[in-house]
């Protein structure tokens, strides 16, 4: 038998088998230990063995011989948390389980950043109470990946089963976190900004892994009121309908958090047949974008009448996109090379950024009476902003008409979307 073989190996190379808890049952019923990555490094650095052989996480196996350098680590390629190379530069090593313990015992005015995992890093900032740690937008693509429905469809299942929820896995935000630091404070104190970026080597936002790990660190240990996607891409090139970037955009959604998402540049005006992912989901305010004049611009992406989530018509107030904004030669930059230290630049993320600012003053002026009384945004609370909004927009349709594919409802005007909220929920 292969258990067999395996045991008489083990006694013939001086071998001791140590599996970490996430390994199958087979592999574990084969290991001389089995624990969590603390557990195991303990076995590992008092093992009389010659040789380790470690089921796990890449780390894990550097943890030993680092410990342990006097013997042979053996492990198959696999999944890398941090390097020892990067353990090298810190001033405090730790694991899920004693990562409270740690936090706890460094001086509260010491300030902590905190790698490489944004969820448990946010869970030990909301367990300490500490205001002063920088966490890194880092994650286990295996905890990232277990959202708040597949815990919902499991307990349904197994509705008689104990609920466990491992730190590092981004199902316990929606429920636990509530950690606010690195904001800018402006005209809208009450009201958290802060800015992720998620560029590629190439400079453009087409890896969707950094745009979702972008959004989770902007829900999670930013805890953002709203989200601004200034994509740029064009329409229907970068993110699929079904994507990582999709799953975190409707997870900050179900957290109460909106979420404006540039409608998107095209080269080739009459080409494109949808605003861009994410400006395409029903709960995400698209903008578009419009001159001086108030004409819109040629290259604004024009939505399309049916959802591509669900293939039916769109209906108000998510027809896409929703408002047009200024967004054509906006001062918006710094120059090194102009006399004047200032450039200018035009398109939807121009616009996106004015609408931004608009709710950002809303939520200042009108936040607990959108919260309620559960002091909870939902999706329902969130659709009636949209409502506000596209009651707002300043427009001249004729003949019935009340949505355009390229401006939306009409012409952000903040005053009165400030208005059309205090009617909605007052």
């Amino acid at each position: 038998m292969l258990k067999d073989r395996i045991e008489n190996l083990k006694k013939e190379k001086d071998v001791v088998i140590l599996a970490h808890n996430y390994q199958i049952p087979e592999v574990q019923d084969i290991a001389d230990f089995v624990g969590d990555s603390l557990g195991l490094a303990r076995q590992a650095a008092k093992t009389p063995h010659k040789t380790i052989l470690f089921c796990g996480v890449h780390f894990m196996a550097e943890t030993a011989a680092i410990i342990s350098p006097e013997k042979k680590v053996l492990i198959p390629d696999g999944y890398v948390n941090t390097t020892a190379e990067i353990k090298s530069e810190l001033d405090y090593c730790c694991t899920s389980s004693n990562a409270v313990n740690v936090v706890k015992a460094i001086p509260e005015d010491k300030e902590i950043l905190f790698l490489p995992d944004m969820f448990l890093g946010s869970y030990v900032a909301k367990m300490t109470g500490r205001k002063n740690m920088s966490i890194w937008a880092g994650e286990c693509h295996v905890h990232a990946g277990i959202t708040p429905e597949d815990v919902k469809e499991k307990l349904n299942t197994l509705n008689q089963a104990e609920f466990l929820i491992h730190p590092e896995c981004s199902c316990t935000t929606p429920m636990m976190y509530d950690v606010a630091n690195g904001s800018y404070i402006g005209a809208a104190p009450e009201v958290s900004l802060s800015v992720a970026i998620a560029l590629g080597p190439g400079g453009k936002s087409t890896d969707e892994g950094l745009v979702s790990q972008a959004i989770r660190w902007c829900r999670i240990s930013q805890d953002a009121d709203i989200i601004s996607l200034s994509l740029g891409s064009n329409p229907n090139s970068e993110f699929a309908v079904e994507s990582k970037t999709v799953i975190a955009v409707n997870e900050a959604l179900n957290s109460g958090i909106f979420v404006i998402a540039a409608a998107g540049n095209t080269d080739n005006p009459g080409e494109n047949t949808d605003v861009s992912t994410p400006a395409s989901i029903e709960g995400v305010i698209a903008v578009g974008a419009h001159n001086r004049d108030g004409i819109v611009w040629s290259e604004s992406a024009p939505g399309s009448e049916i959802d591509p989530y669900t293939g039916d018509n769109r209906t108000f107030p998510n027809q896409k996109p929703e408002i047009s904004a200024p967004g054509v030669y906006i001062f918006s930059t710094l120059s090194n090379t102009n006399d004047i230290p200032y450039a200018y630049s035009t398109g939807t993320s121009d616009s996106t950024v004015l609408v931004t600012g608009a709710l950002a003053l809303i939520l200042q002026i009108h936040g607990d009476s959108i919260r309620g009384e559960d002091n909870f945004i939902d999706r329902t609370e969130i659709n009636l902003v949209k409502v506000a909004l596209a009651n707002s927009a300043t427009n001249n349709y004729v003949n019935g008409i009340s949505h355009d594919s390229k401006s939306g409802y009409g012409l952000l005007n903040a005053n009165e979307w400030a208005n059309q909220v205090d009617i909605e929920f007052n």
